[in-house]
């Protein structure tokens, strides 16, 4: 019982391990590089325990939110008084290289780069 008990335990912190180290690429923060539709350049932020802030590059106001990564895909929610006002569904490439953020299903997203 207790090799068993060992055993699973041994199993969810491996897994953690890997899940955190999947996360990885994700940290630290995104460029837009290419908008189609020329708004304002901003930086996207993502912090371990799924904190994320967006930077208008001009201004810099700064939006807080959460994120949850997905296998395919960021879910962010952003927050003004302890409330989620707006949800957003950011996708990237298989290289993990480039964030998507195409909110009108076009052919033509906006993506963001990492910065260095």
């Amino acid at each position: 019982m207790i090799k068993r008990i060992i055993f699973i335990l041994f199993l969810l912190f491996a897994s953690s391990i890997s899940l955190a180290a999947s996360n990885d690429w994700l940290l630290g923060d995104w460029q837009m590089t290419y908008d189609p539709d020329g708004d304002s350049k901003d930086v996207l932020s993502f912090s371990k325990g799924g904190e994320f802030v967006t930077t208008e590059a001009s201004s810099g106001r700064k939006i807080k939110g959460m994120y949850v990564l997905k296998s395919d895909r960021v879910d962010v929610s952003l927050i003004h008084q302890g409330q989620i006002f707006l949800r957003l569904r950011i996708t990237y490439d298989n290289d993990k290289n480039k964030l998507y953020y195409n909110p009108d299903n076009t052919d033509d997203p906006a993506y963001y780069t990492k910065l260095q």
